[in-house]
């Protein structure tokens, strides 16, 4: 949908930050959970192998803990203890992802959000169109024959409705209230369209 919401709420933005914050938390409890991991096991390890070769094969094993595949090496009843108590701390932090994360980018102002971010660089290349203000009998009468013309077609509607047939007909719309009909005018770039805004009583 070409549609930019100018009274768009901003709570599809804040829902996004916290989105990515939460995904930053989960991250850092992952990091932390595989470096306990690494810690642990390596002074586990009562091998006689190098210092390097005991982190580098607890870095293994952590990772493997960390990422669910499972392919892990000879544990001893020790090991074992503590790999069991290093996944139960995994199921958790999987299950406060699951919790937290999920389903928080699927509301109705998320994808109005991210409708006007695509919207909004549309508009930062437009030129040389033409911009039509209304989508009633007579607005859509005057935007096809337009279009049959060959220009470039931008709608400015005041109502849902009127914005979501203009956008049902594949016109690129701007919907704002009358109270922010100065910000649709600056975001209908006037000074690049090809002709004014016919019937405006602010033009």
């Amino acid at each position: 949908m070409w549609l930019y919401r100018v009274d768009e709420p901003h709570l599809g933005a804040l829902r996004i930050r916290e989105w990515r914050r939460r995904v930053r938390h989960t991250i850092g409890l992952l990091v932390l959970l595989l470096v306990g991991a690494v810690v642990g096991l390596a002074l586990l390890d009562r091998s006689n192998a190098s210092p390097g070769a005991k982190m580098f094969a607890a870095l293994w094993d952590g990772m493997n803990l960390v990422t669910t595949l499972g392919d892990f090496s000879e544990f001893d009843d020790r090991k074992k203890m503590f790999m069991l108590l290093a996944m139960f701390a995994t199921m958790l932090v999987g299950g406060y992802a699951v919790s937290r994360i999920t389903g928080m980018l699927s509301g109705d102002d998320v994808m109005a959000y991210r409708e006007n971010r695509a919207m909004e660089r549309k508009l930062e290349r437009l030129v040389n169109h033409v911009v039509v203000v209304g989508f009633d009998a007579l607005g859509e009468l005057v935007a096809e024959r337009l279009r049959e013309a060959g220009e470039t077609i931008l709608v400015l509607v005041a109502d849902r409705y009127a914005a979501e047939r203009a956008c049902a007909h594949e016109y690129m719309a701007l919907l704002g209230s009358p109270g922010v009909f100065d910000e649709v005018l600056r975001l209908a770039r006037l000074d690049c369209a090809k002709a004014p805004c016919r019937g405006c009583p602010r033009c």
